[in-house]
């Protein structure tokens, strides 16, 4: 009887770990087949705050609060303040991805915009830098597929640190997936556009391993497929 159940409970055990190990070497596989895709035929879109709630709230207060000349005025000092740090903010994430990130196509979008993006990207209102500023363009049209979406998500619960963490635009994406990389700080200086600026190359040579690494076993196991071109 002892013998018996140790047997099922061998078994069992061994079944498990064999799914255990089928389920990550499928997610693997997921992984790779995803860093392929992009790098053929895919995007990223960059997510810029636009910081809409946080604006509408303190517009709404300077337009029908009750304030004095003196506490009107630190309304509408605050409101600039918030903007001007939006925008520079933005302006940095746009130009170090333009500069410093060469895997494949890049597109910026408003975070308010990510849900329009998710329904239809024909409707989407792509931004780029003109004129000095960033502005939506009517004519920039995004064709490839898939995308991917990029966040720039500040410190908290999830986070020790500030990130740029990447999304699949519909599908979920995993491990060993690059998921995230840190905009790590230093008390050396106070440029956020270094740190940026290196997070954004992290990324670019992160997706170039990651994407090296998949098709070294994918050109092994499908000898006849085309070559894939190389990378810059």
């Amino acid at each position: 009887m002892y013998r018996i159940l140790g047997l099922f409970t061998l078994v069992l055990i061994l079944s498990l770990t064999t799914r255990g190990q089928d389920l990550t070497r499928l997610r693997k596989e997921k992984a790779k087949e995803g860093i392929r895709s992009l790098y053929e035929d895919g995007a990223i879109v960059v997510r810029l705050a636009s910081k809409a709630k946080n604006i509408a709230v303190l517009e709404k207060s300077i337009q029908y609060g009750d304030f004095n000349k003196r506490q009107l005025k630190r309304y509408q000092r605050t409101l600039e303040r918030l903007i001007e740090e939006r925008d520079r903010t933005n302006e940095v994430i746009l130009k170090a991805f333009k500069d410093s990130f060469h895997f494949c196509p890049v597109y910026f979008i408003y975070d308010t915009s990510t849900h329009s993006l998710k329904n239809s990207i024909e409707d989407s209102h792509f931004l780029d830098w003109v004129d000095g500023k960033i502005q939506r363009v009517a004519d920039i049209k995004c064709e490839e597929n898939p995308l991917f979406l990029v966040y720039y998500q500040i410190a908290g619960q999830d986070y020790p640190f500030d990130v740029f963490r990447i999304e699949g635009l519909q599908n979920k994406i995993d491990s060993p997936f690059p998921q995230h990389v840190a905009v790590r700080s230093s008390f050396m200086t106070n440029s956020k556009e270094m740190f940026i600026a290196k997070a954004v190359d992290r990324l670019d040579n992160n997706f170039k391993k990651f994407y090296l690494k998949s098709i070294k076993k994918h050109k092994t196991e499908h000898p006849n497929k085309s070559e894939v071109p190389p990378l810059d």
